[in-house]
């Protein structure tokens, strides 16, 4: 097969001014702000995002079937301490009391 080599190159934007702004469109670091972001809202889930937030208590109202996954940084709840990479399911509607022991991100994962 040919190569169509000057229609792609048509296609591709080698200017000065176009690569610039493509840096500064950079996607930010979302783990690097205490914020809480909407990641994804899906027909079947919801996805949240809780980013570098500091030690302190924080209140949920968790619905069943609700999952925290938990990112980097450490919380408690009850007497379990969750780490890195680990998760909590809820079973029921309920209000759960975190104690975020250090900055610490996680996902909250819901049905819409």
């Amino acid at each position: 097969r040919e190569l169509h080599i000057d229609k792609a190159s048509d296609v591709l934007n080698f200017s000065k001014s176009f690569q610039d702004e493509l840096l500064k469109m950079q996607k930010r670091n979302l783990l690097a702000e205490s914020q809480v972001t909407n990641l994804a809202k899906h027909e079947y889930f919801e996805i949240q995002l809780f980013s570098n937030i500091p030690q302190k208590k924080l209140t949920l109202q968790l619905r069943e079937k609700d999952s925290l996954i938990i990112l980097e940084g450490s919380m408690k709840y009850d007497d379990v301490i969750m780490h890195s990479y680990e998760s909590y399911f809820s079973f029921s509607d309920s209000e759960v009391e975190l104690e975020i022991l250090e900055n610490t991100s996680f996902l909250l994962v819901s049905e819409p």
